[in-house]
């Protein structure tokens, strides 16, 4: 899809195609809701499989239900609507966003859908920092975040804390 044809439709639609390796179009778009249940079954299926790493970090149907209205969810999902991979994010402050949650089904890493879920919430949410914490083992997490401009400002033997100044902190110093 040409470049102009998908931001078209993103900010038309609200909805963002990418394409991944084998041809098919996979969209990145705000959940609802009405998404909250699978995004949970998505998060349990990968926490038994030990990609989820630390307990405190995961999140209870019910967290989900209750956060939804303080931030933003993002969701992808495959030709077949099912979803794929999330990213959920509540805000601290009004210009400080965590997030909380970022997962993508291991059928479909390395396809750059973490990437583009990030990238989406970026584009959305100007805030004048954007946080996560990590399990410490989870380098390649770690490396993600960082290879994207996050850095390491509060750790704790078990979890690493990951912030990113937003385009909002870049027009406050200019004013």
């Amino acid at each position: 899809m040409v470049k102009w044809g998908a931001e078209y439709k993103r900010l038309v639609e609200g909805k963002l195609p990418i394409r991944i390796s084998n041809g098919k179009i996979i969209l990145i778009e705000k959940a609802t809701i009405n998404d909250i249940s699978m995004i949970f079954q998505l998060q349990q299926q990968l926490f038994s499989t030990k990609v989820i790493y630390l307990q405190e970090l995961y999140k209870t149907q019910d967290e989900l239900y209750n956060n939804f209205g303080k931030g933003v969810y993002f969701k992808a999902v495959n030709e077949k609507e099912e979803i794929i991979g999330s990213l959920c994010a509540s805000f601290f402050s009004k210009n400080r966003l965590e997030i909380f949650l970022l997962f993508v089904n291991p059928n479909f890493r390395n396809e750059g859908i973490a990437l583009n879920l990030l990238s989406e919430l970026e584009k959305i949410c100007l805030c004048t920092s954007y946080e996560i914490h990590i399990n410490s083992s989870n380098t390649i997490a770690v490396s993600f975040f960082e290879n994207r401009g996050y850095i390491q400002w509060n750790s704790t033997q078990n979890h690493i804390c990951l912030k990113k100044d937003g385009k909002l902190s870049d027009e406050i110093s200019n004013n």
